[in-house]
C-alpha cells in the first residue's frame, strides 16, 4: 500500500477503475451473463476495498476507517448501476451473497485484513471463472495460517469466516466439512475419512492491514 499510495500513476489507476465501475449502466448490466455479473462485482469490492485503504493510509486496519457510528463498510463512496449499491457491506450481503449464492465468495473477496483470505493478484473473469474461484477455495484451505487439520487430534483449526457465516455453508457443520474436504488438503480429507463428525476450533481473526 506504501508503493501504490506513494506513486501517483498507480493511485490515479484505481481511481480510474472505481471511475470505469461507475460508468456501467443498469441497462449494459442486465445484458451481462451471470458469470459476468458475479466477477464483475467481485472485482468491484477487491478493487473498492483497495481504493479505501489508499485514501486513508496509512492506517493500521480497515477497522479504523470510518468512526463509532460508522463501520468502514457501511462508507458510502462509489456508485454502482445508477447509485443502487453505494456500500461494501451492499456489495457483499445484498448481492453477492444473496442473488449469487456461493461459498467461495468467502475465499474471493478480500477485507484487506490478514484474517483474510489472501487477495488474488488477477482480475475474475466470466470465462475462466468458475476455475479461478476453485482455486481461490483451494488456496485458502491449504494456507496453513488460516487453516490446518490436525488427523491425530481429530480437530481442524479453521477460520471464523466458517463461522460467521456459516449459512452459506449450508448452515450445519456437515455443509463446512464437506467443503473443507472438497478444497482442502489431503489432511482434511484424511481427517474426514478418519471421522466424519470431526470437530472445529476457530482461528481468532486478524483484522491488521494486509500489508505486505
Amino acid at each position: 500500500y506504501k508503493k501504490w499510495k506513494s506513486t501517483e500513476a498507480d493511485y490515479t489507476k484505481i481511481k480510474d477503475f472505481k471511475t470505469e465501475l461507475e460508468k456501467v449502466t443498469t441497462k449494459e448490466f442486465k445484458s451481462f451473463s451471470k458469470a459476468q455479473q458475479k466477477a464483475f462485482f467481485i472485482n468491484a469490492y477487491n478493487g473498492l476495498t483497495v481504493l479505501l485503504i489508499l485514501d486513508h493510509y496509512p492506517v493500521k486496519s480497515i477497522k479504523k476507517i470510518g468512526g463509532l457510528a460508522t463501520k468502514p463498510w457501511s462508507i458510502k463512496f462509489f456508485k454502482i448501476l445508477g447509485g443502487s449499491v453505494q456500500t461494501l457491506d451492499a456489495i457483499e450481503h445484498d448481492v453477492l451473497r444473496k442473488k449469487y449464492p456461493d461459498p467461495r465468495i468467502h475465499s474471493a473477496v478480500n477485507c484487506a485484513s490478514v484474517g483474510c483470505p489472501k487477495l488474488f493478484n488477477k482480475p475474475f473473469l466470466a470465462s475462466k471463472l468458475e476455475a479461478q474461484m476453485d482455486l481461490r477455495a483451494k488456496d485458502w484451505l491449504n494456507d496453513k495460517s488460516q487453516n490446518s487439520f490436525d488427523v491425530a487430534s481429530g480437530t481442524a483449526n479453521i477460520s471464523s469466516i466458517f463461522t460467521w457465516f456459516k449459512e452459506d455453508f449450508g448452515n450445519t457443520d456437515e455443509g463446512v466439512r464437506k467443503f473443507l474436504v472438497k478444497y482442502g488438503p489431503k489432511a482434511a480429507k484424511d481427517l474426514y475419512s478418519k471421522n466424519k463428525e470431526f470437530k472445529f476450533t476457530h482461528i481468532k481473526y486478524n483484522w491488521d492491514l494486509n500489508k505486505q
